[in-house]
C-alpha cells in the first residue's frame, strides 16, 4: 500500500511539471510568422518599431512577440507604446500673479489689458522649460479675445513668445497658449487685445509637454479604406482596418460651417457596438472668430478592431460633404540587448504563446536614457500551413483529483490501521 501511494505521489509531481512546461508554451516551430532583425549601429542596445505586418497576425495585446538570436535562443526584450508615454509626458509648473510691478489688479492700456505671471520653480535654482500656457480659470460668460504672450528671465526685458487667442463659445473653449519651441522664461506677461470688457484669466500653469516629440516617433498617419453612408439623419464612416493598427484619432476634411456631435462604434460579432467614446467636432469660419476641431479622438481608448466606425448626428441639418477620412496610429517600439549573436529573428502569430516576463523591463527607465541603435525590420516569412494549435492543456483539475484521491486513500489506510491496534 505504501509502495501504490508512492508511485501515486510521484505521478503527481510528473504531471505537475509537464503542466509547469506546457504553459511555458515557449516552441519555436508554433509561431507562424517570423522577420529578420536588421542590425544597424554599435550601441549596446538595439530598438526597432512593430510595423503592420506585425499588427496583422500577431495578438492583438502582442503576447506572442519573441526575439531569437542565431541559436535559436530566446532574447530579452521590452516594449514601448506611446499610448503610456503620453500620459506621462508633461512636466506642470503653478504660477502666482506678480505684484512687483503693481499689476496684481488688471491694468488698461489703449484697450488692452497686461497680466503678469512668475512661475515657481519644482525645486530652487531648477531651469524652466515651458511650452504651453494653460489658464485655470477663464471667464464663465462667452469670450473670444485675441492675446499675446511675452516671456522675460527678470521680470523687466520682455520678449514676444506667441500671439494666440482664448476663448469660450456654446460650450467649445481653448484655455492654452502653445509656443513653436520650448521657452526656458520665469516670468510671462499675457496681453489681452481690445479687452474693453476689463476680462479676467485668474490661475494660470505653465506645461512642459513633450507628448509631440513622442508622437512624432509612436504615431503615423494612413488613408485606410472606408465608406461613407448617409442614413437616418446620420452620417457612417466605415473604417476598414484589416492590420488591427490602434486608431489613436479619426481626421476628416470637410468644408463649411457646422458643428456636430459623434460617437465611435466597433465591430463585435458582426454588430457595431457602441464604445463608450463620443465627442464633437465643428469648423466655425467668421472675420473675428476661427475655430476648428476636424478629428475624432480615440487617444484615451484606441481601437484595434478590424471595422470601426464613426457616426456623425445631423440632426435636421444637411448631410456634411466629407471629401476624405484619414487616421493616425500608435505604432510601439521593441527594445533588446545585443548579445553579439547576430541573425536576430522577430516571432509572432501565436494565439496560445504567453506574455513573456524579463528582468529588462524593470530597467527601461534607465535603457531609455541611453543610446539605442534603430534597427529595421525585413518582410515577413508566414508559414505555408497555418502552424498547428499548440494548445496549453489544463492539468490543474486532473492534478486536484489525484490529490485529492490520495489524501483520501491516506486516512483510509490511517483508519485501517487504527481500527487493527485496537482488534488486537
Amino acid at each position: 500500500m505504501k509502495k501504490l501511494i508512492l508511485k501515486i505521489f510521484i505521478f503527481c509531481i510528473a504531471i505537475a511539471n509537464m503542466h509547469a512546461v506546457c504553459a511555458e508554451g515557449v516552441h519555436m516551430e508554433k509561431w507562424k510568422c517570423t522577420k529578420d532583425i536588421n542590425i544597424s549601429g554599435s550601441s549596446k542596445y538595439k530598438a526597432f518599431y512593430l510595423d503592420e505586418e506585425v499588427y496583422r497576425h500577431a495578438m492583438s495585446d502582442l503576447s506572442d512577440l519573441r526575439i531569437v538570436d542565431a541559436e535559436g535562443k530566446t532574447v530579452s526584450y521590452y516594449l514601448h507604446g506611446a499610448a503610456s508615454l503620453e500620459n506621462q509626458s508633461r512636466i506642470i509648473y503653478a504660477s502666482e500673479l506678480e505684484d512687483k510691478f503693481g499689476v496684481k489688479d488688471l491694468k488698461l492700456e489703449k484697450n488692452d489689458t497686461y497680466i503678469d505671471y512668475r512661475l515657481i520653480p519644482l525645486k530652487e535654482g531648477a531651469d524652466f522649460k515651458v511650452n504651453r500656457l494653460r489658464f485655470l480659470e477663464l471667464p464663465s460668460d462667452n469670450f473670444y479675445k485675441n492675446v499675446e504672450v511675452y516671456g522675460s528671465a527678470d521680470g523687466v526685458d520682455w520678449t514676444l513668445a506667441a500671439s494666440d487667442s482664448l476663448y469660450r463659445v456654446d460650450g467649445k473653449t481653448k484655455a492654452t497658449v502653445s509656443f513653436g519651441d520650448v521657452k526656458k522664461f520665469r516670468f510671462y506677461r499675457v496681453r489681452i487685445l481690445q479687452n474693453l470688457e476689463m476680462l479676467q484669466l485668474g490661475r494660470m500653469e505653465a506645461v512642459y509637454d513633450f507628448s509631440q516629440k513622442v508622437q512624432k516617433s509612436f504615431v503615423k498617419s494612413a488613408e485606410l479604406k472606408n465608406s461613407i453612408e448617409n442614413k437616418d439623419k446620420k452620417t457612417f464612416i466605415t473604417i476598414v482596418n484589416d492590420d488591427r493598427l490602434k486608431i489613436k484619432a479619426i481626421r476628416l476634411d470637410v468644408s463649411g460651417n457646422f458643428s456636430r456631435s459623434y460617437e465611435i462604434r466597433s465591430l463585435k460579432e458582426n454588430n457595431f457596438v457602441n464604445t463608450g467614446v463620443s465627442g464633437e467636432i465643428y469648423s466655425i469660419n467668421f472675420k473675428d472668430f476661427k475655430v476648428t476641431k476636424l478629428e475624432a479622438d480615440l487617444s484615451n481608448s484606441p481601437i484595434s478592431s478590424e471595422r470601426l466606425q464613426l457616426v456623425i448626428d445631423n440632426k435636421d441639418d444637411r448631410p456634411l460633404d466629407i471629401s476624405k477620412a484619414s487616421v493616425d496610429y500608435y505604432i510601439d517600439k521593441v527594445v533588446f540587448e545585443d548579445s553579439g549573436k547576430q541573425g536576430y529573428k522577430l516571432l509572432f502569430g501565436n494565439p496560445y504563446a504567453a506574455r513573456p516576463s524579463y528582468d529588462i523591463e524593470k530597467y527601461s527607465v534607465y535603457i531609455e536614457n541611453e543610446g539605442q541603435d534603430l534597427c529595421s525590420l525585413g518582410g515577413a516569412v508566414i508559414a505555408k500551413e497555418e502552424a498547428k494549435a499548440y494548445k496549453n492543456v489544463d492539468y490543474k483539475p486532473m492534478l486536484n483529483v489525484i490529490i485529492g484521491a490520495v489524501s483520501i486513500g491516506l486516512i483510509l489506510l490511517a483508519a485501517w490501521k487504527l481500527a487493527g491496534k485496537k482488534t488486537d
